[in-house]
């Protein structure tokens, strides 16, 4: 798993970015909380693995 992110890291700029806020959302003892952040995150990441 590490090897395909290290891949999909060269072509979506601001990886860290977004994957570091959808990291916080599975911390243990952490609450669950699904923000507009969140999901703009996930968006942007879903839009720039496309063909």
């Amino acid at each position: 798993m590490a090897s395909l992110l290290a891949y999909i890291r060269v072509f979506v700029s601001d990886f860290n970015t977004f994957t570091t806020l959808l990291n916080d959302t599975v911390k243990k003892n952490v609450a669950f909380k699904w923000e507009k952040e969140k999901e703009d995150a996930l968006g942007t990441l879903k839009e720039n693995l496309r063909p």
